[in-house]
C-alpha cells in the first residue's frame, strides 16, 4: 500500500526561504501517521515556529546535560497523621534565558526521543543525593525523596546499577530514595519494569 503525504507551502505568505520549506517538510515527516494515507498538510508560519522551538529546546537539553544545569525543585509532602513534612518530590526543571522555563512534558518528551533521557535521569539522582548529603534533611523529619522515572528509561536494565552507584557514592541510604514510574507507562513496558523491580 502506497501512502502519500503532501506538504502544501505558500510562498512568500508562510515561508521566506528554502530553509523554512525544508523545516516544514522535516517537521511533517517526523509526525507522519502511516495509517492516515494520502493526506495533505498545509505548512504555514506556525509550523516554522514550532520547528524552531523544537530545535531550540533540543539544543537546550544537550547544553543542560553537558553543564548539569537542570534545576531541581523540591515539592514538600505533608504527613497528615504525624502533622509534619515527611518527604518531598524532586521535580526537574529546564530554564533558558531566551525561553524561560520550558514545560516538563515538552522537554522530557524530546529527551526521550533523542535518547538523552538516561543521562538526564542520572543528573537528577546525582543532584538529589548531593542535596541530601549537604543539608541532611532527615534531621528536620524529611526522610524520603520521590524521583519520577520515565517509562523510556525502563528499557535499559543497567539503570539499576547506575542509580545505585550514584546513590552509594554520596552515602545516601537507599530507603531515602523512592522512584515513581509515571502513569503513562504502557503495558509493553511491564516486562522491563518487572526486571528492574526485581
Amino acid at each position: 500500500t502506497l501512502s502519500v503525504n503532501m506538504n502544501v507551502v505558500k510562498y512568500p505568505s508562510h515561508v521566506h526561504c528554502l530553509k523554512d520549506v525544508l523545516g516544514i517538510i522535516d517537521y511533517n515527516a517526523s509526525s507522519f501517521d502511516p495509517h492516515n494515507t494520502n493526506s495533505a498538510t498545509f505548512g504555514n508560519s506556525s509550523y516554522v515556529a514550532q520547528r524552531h522551538r523544537t530545535e531550540t529546546i533540543k539544543a537546550a537539553i544537550t547544553d543542560a546535560i553537558s553543564k548539569k544545569s537542570f534545576e531541581i525543585h523540591y515539592q514538600p509532602i505533608f504527613d497528615v497523621s504525624k502533622q509534619v513534612y515527611s518527604s518531598c518530590e524532586a521535580l526537574c526543571r529546564l530554564y533558558t534565558p531566551s525561553m524561560g522555563y520550558i514545560p516538563p512534558d515538552e522537554f522530557i518528551h524530546l529527551a526521550e526521543q533523542s535518547g538523552e533521557i538516561g543521562m538526564l535521569g542520572e543528573i537528577v539522582v546525582e543532584q538529589v543525593c548531593s542535596f541530601i548529603q549537604r543539608f541532611h534533611p532527615e534531621q528536620y523529619g524529611v526522610n524520603k525523596f520521590h524521583i519520577n522515572l520515565s517509562p523510556a528509561q525502563c528499557d535499559d536494565i543497567s539503570i539499576v546499577s547506575r542509580f545505585l552507584n550514584i546513590i552509594d557514592s554520596f552515602n545516601v541510604p537507599h530507603s531515602m530514595i523512592n522512584f515513581e514510574i509515571t502513569e503513562t507507562v504502557a503495558a509493553k513496558k511491564f516486562t522491563s519494569l518487572n526486571r528492574i523491580m526485581d
